[in-house]
């Protein structure tokens, strides 16, 4: 994740391929190339989510979303319910669960068979080079 050029998301399985959030909108890159998402309201829900929730912008998410929580000792999870029918289709459950200040992982929960985790590392000041801009970002 960089504030200049957005969020950058490599995926391993079942292919290979780099989904690159920014102020642009989503840029996905594969062995194919690079195409623009496909005009989908889902996919569209899915990113503003997402761009709220790692910006932990409770007012926003609050408007959208029942939010619940648990902690115990320095661990927490937060889970944000989506209120409308169109969003919980598009997005479903979204679960964030980390330790103090740190988030370790953010879940989309569409159904019992069908998520989506992210798996955060610990954050650390980063300067990408060129080649890594190039690569990741647009």
């Amino acid at each position: 994740m960089s504030q200049k050029h957005g969020l950058s998301l490599h995926y391993t399985e079942p292919e290979e391929r780099t989904v690159i959030l920014d102020a642009h909108g989503v840029l996905v890159r594969d062995a194919r190339g690079e195409n623009a998402a496909p005009a989908d309201p889902r996919a569209g829900a899915a990113t503003a989510a997402l761009g709220r929730v790692l910006r932990f912008d409770l007012v926003a998410l609050a408007a959208d979303f029942e939010l619940y929580g648990r902690r115990e000792g320095r661990a927490w999870m937060l889970a944000f319910a989506p209120r409308a029918a169109e969003l919980q289709q598009g997005v479903g459950l979204i679960v964030v669960a980390g330790e103090g200040a740190a988030v370790h992982r953010i879940e989309f929960r569409r159904g019992p068979k069908q998520y989506i985790a992210i798996l955060l590392g610990p954050a650390r000041p980063t300067v990408f080079a060129v080649e890594e801009v190039r690569r990741y970002f647009r």
